[in-house]
């Protein structure tokens, strides 16, 4: 992703929301936000400070709050106004891991390459056992009849022989002018969400729907669960599992590994060798409510009349635990930074207020930013109150690195 000219590009079509007729025509105007942007930019540097030096930042770890001071001390040193934090859960928990190792010892020693799902707990120690397949927990009764009793002490390996992708594929796609042309010519969306209310429930529900199955599991005494997902050779994409407030279920020790590894221990069960596994994690969980804030700046309008309203620009500054969050989505916490220190820097008076906003707890069914909307602007079932409607337009960059279009 070219970090200059998005946030060249976030700048200039800006514009519009401010009323500025006069300096939107202005040859210089455009051109102090082009040489501070081209010549002078701390993108690059702040992303891998942000990324390198602090890298995940799971929503309620203390990774994620060194970071949020760090980035928060970035705004007020390119002076922005009214830099702070608000909080958005005060019961989320945090958890970190302290370390791990996940070895095939028979029938013969290969290391396996995967990470824990975020929230799962600690083995006892190092703890070694025999991997057995289930293919699905659809059907938990059913389960529950042909496992009971016939677990204890076993690794489960979920899921069947992964389909992974080639490496001959394209890894990505460019839409061009003209299927661009054509999109926005269609007068109705090919996709359609569900209200917001039942959206998240659903969410809820799903994010959930495997707590049955491994409490299960873990009640039957079984050591471990380890799971893959189609990807390309040689990757692998742990999340986690949802259970992220104080109160809730705590998983038993869960894996992620790489297709290929998973498909061979499949295959050596298909082939009635089951191979032995040997796992050591160490987890930690905590109750920090301070790790779980927003971070908030704003460039303060100075018309008095205007700028009471608000152009709000935001991007989700969590991330999961085995990265270091560069593509989803620190690259775009980045350049909303860059976009507003280049108007700090070539002296910019808005009359409305610019106000970005970094949020946590995307990952976990938005968190975050709905805790700054009921905060702000009302409860989601109740109408938007008076400050909702000073909000002019609202900027936002995620699902990972592009172009604003």
């Amino acid at each position: 992703m070219n970090l200059k000219t998005t946030f060249t590009f976030l700048l200039i079509s800006g514009y519009s929301f401010f009323g500025y007729s006069q300096l939107t025509s202005s040859d210089s105007v455009l051109l102090k936000i082009r040489d501070e942007a081209l010549k002078n930019s701390n993108a690059m540097n702040w992303l891998s400070e942000l990324t390198d030096i602090y890298g995940q930042r799971l929503t309620g770890s203390r990774e994620y709050y060194e970071a949020a001071k760090w980035i928060a001390d970035e705004m007020k040193e390119i002076e922005l106004d009214d830099v702070h934090f608000e909080n958005y859960c005060s019961d989320c928990r945090g958890w970190s891991i302290n370390s791990f190792n996940l070895e095939m010892v028979s029938p013969n020693y290969m290391h396996l390459s995967g990470y824990p799902l975020a929230m799962t707990k600690s083995t006892n120690g190092i703890v070694s056992g025999e991997v057995i397949s289930i293919a699905s927990f659809d059907d938990l009764d059913a389960l529950k009849k042909e496992y009971s009793g016939k677990i204890r002490g076993k690794i489960i390996l979920l899921g069947e022989e992964i389909k992974m992708k080639s490496l001959q594929d394209t890894l990505m796609i460019r839409f061009s002018k003209e299927t661009l042309a054509a999109m926005d010519a269609q007068l109705k969306s090919q996709l359609e969400n569900p209200p917001l209310p039942e959206l998240l429930a659903n969410w809820a529900t799903d994010d959930r729907s495997d707590k049955d199955f491994l409490a299960f599991l873990e009640l039957e005494g079984a050591l471990a669960v380890i799971n893959s997902r189609p990807m390309y050779l040689g990757v692998f994409h742990p999340d986690g599992t949802y259970y992220y407030k104080n109160d809730e279920f705590k998983p038993l020790p869960y894996f992620t590994i790489m297709p290929e590894h998973f498909n061979r221990l499949y295959r050596m069960i298909k082939r009635h060798t089951p191979p032995i596994l040997r796992i050591n994690l160490k987890t930690e969980f905590y109750n920090e409510p301070q790790n779980n804030v927003n971070i908030i700046g704003e460039i303060t309008g100075n018309d008095p009349e205007l700028k009471s309203e608000e152009i709000l620009i935001g991007a989700h500054f969590d991330s999961w635990h085995a990265a270091t969050g560069a593509t989803d989505n620190g690259v775009n916490c980045i350049v909303l930074l860059e976009a507003i220190r280049i108007l700090k820097q070539i002296g910019y008076q808005p009359k409305r207020t610019i106000k970005i906003g970094l949020w946590g707890g995307e990952e976990q069914s938005y968190l975050g930013s709905l805790a700054y909307a009921k905060d702000h602007f009302g409860d989601l079932n109740e109408l938007p109150n008076a400050q909702s409607k000073k909000v002019s337009a609202y900027l936002n960059l995620d699902e990972g690195a592009g172009s604003i279009r």
